[in-house]
């Protein structure tokens, strides 16, 4: 995972683009190899945030025995039903909790299977140290499943999951 900071790579993006370069994906990833590898700086006193340097690898295996990430940084929690989301802009433990609130909340009450439904669950709450019911799972659901409001999302997770944030904002 590559990082560094947006104000440059944004102001060199915008150089460009005033020269008329058209923006691929391929030229924003050679963008940022570039200044990577040409201005340190770019990079300097960023944390990169690695899954694997922490312990959540070895909580997610405890939580989801069956999950592993793929090929595309993919950590997937499930293949059953298909329960998992991208590492690639997940960038501290933050992030990391927002994600799980978001993308395995859905089968946590909504899955066919009720071994699913079960597994994610608990292993929400097992991951997260909580203890939610399923009314709070629900509302978690309802207000910050799917990433639909990623922002008030972050905000709970820093609250320490402060059920009337989403009460009142969602």
């Amino acid at each position: 995972m590559r990082t560094l900071n947006a104000d440059q790579l944004k102001a060199v993006l915008s150089m460009e683009s005033s020269l008329g370069h058209i923006h691929t994906l391929a030229d924003v990833e050679n963008t940022i190899d570039y200044l990577a590898k040409e201005e340190p700086e770019a990079v300097a006193g960023v944390e990169k945030f690695n899954i694997f340097d922490t312990m959540w690898s070895r909580k997610i295996q405890a939580a989801f025995p069956q999950s592993f990430v793929n090929m595309q940084n993919e950590l997937i929690f499930s293949l059953r039903t298909d329960s998992g989301f991208s590492l690639k802009d997940v960038t501290d433990e933050t992030q990391l909790k927002a994600k799980i609130l978001e993308w395995l909340t859905r089968t946590a009450i909504k899955a066919v299977s009720p071994k699913e439904r079960k597994l994610h669950f608990e292993g929400i709450n097992k991951l997260l140290g909580t203890n939610f019911t399923l009314e709070e799972m629900t509302d978690i659901y309802t207000y910050l499943g799917n990433g639909i409001n990623h922002d008030l999302c972050v905000k709970f997770v820093e609250s320490g999951y402060d059920m009337t944030m989403i009460q009142k904002e969602g």
